[in-house]
């Protein structure tokens, strides 16, 4: 599943949220298969992809504190519609963001990670073609397809979506309105309301594009390494799968 075609997508990840969005430290190097870590980022650059990450720790813990908020502060009146519309999309901001935070930290504070996973997996594919005499081809162009739609239409649901949550009032930080804390016609908060939910909801979408495509890079390419080893009995092969067996291993310790 590391074909050329899926290091053209991820490599199409990096140029949408690292260059344009600055949310990523990484570049691919298509031509050699390889990720790497962006040469000398600047300080804002770093400070700018942990201060998304922290934007999404803060904005799921506000969700989860006004979700359960009715489970101590009981009320009389009856929810609106708009309401419950406002309490699921609450719910959903406190389980997706959980569901794919472990792939943002990972990016965020240690980028490193993401280079040992998928560099190693080329030189285990390299090897394990030298040591095969029947040649397999795996195709996956409808996959590939897919991941590219995903990508793009991924990339501008935050932009185009945002404008609606807020008009819509259903993003957490409107809770402050009905407290009373602050006006609501007040500018400068809808603004930065505006503003907190395209980080989050771009952090959040990226890290959820990341895990899926580093994911499925891994997991099948594991798959087709050892499916290409299974009919050879020689000692290399046996010695060569134990090694990635031992690699697979310490690699999920390293990530959870």
């Amino acid at each position: 599943m590391a074909t050329l075609a899926m290091w053209k997508r991820l490599e199409l990840m990096t140029n949408l949220y690292g260059k344009r969005l600055r949310l990523q430290n990484h570049v691919i190097s298509v031509s050699e298969r390889k990720i790497l870590l962006t040469s000398d980022p600047t300080r804002k650059a770093r400070y700018f992809v942990i201060t998304s990450t922290l934007f999404v720790a803060l904005h799921t813990m506000l969700a989860f504190v006004i979700t359960t908020k009715p489970i101590f502060v009981k009320t009389s009146e009856q929810l609106s519609h708009l309401e419950m519309v406002r309490t699921y999309t609450n719910i959903l901001c406190v389980f997706i963001p959980r569901a794919f935070f472990a792939m943002s930290c990972v990016t965020s504070f240690t980028p490193y990670v993401s280079i040992v996973v998928l560099n190693h997996i080329v030189n285990f594919q390299s090897e394990a073609k030298e040591l095969t005499t029947t040649k397999i081809v795996h195709s996956y162009k409808i996959i590939e397809f897919g991941m590219t739609i995903l990508i793009w239409t991924s990339y501008l649901i935050p932009f185009l979506g945002s404008p609606f949550i807020i008009y819509l009032q259903l993003d957490p930080l409107y809770e402050l309105v009905l407290m009373e804390y602050i006006p609501p016609g007040n500018i400068l908060f809808i603004l930065i309301r505006f503003l907190i939910v395209i980080i989050v909801m771009t952090e959040v979408i990226k890290s959820a594009n990341l895990f899926f495509i580093v994911g499925l890079m891994v997991v099948s390419s594991m798959n087709e390494i050892m499916q290409d080893l299974s009919d050879i009995s020689s000692s290399d092969v046996q010695i060569r799968s134990g090694e990635i067996m031992d690699w697979s291993v310490k690699l999920s310790v390293k990530l959870f």
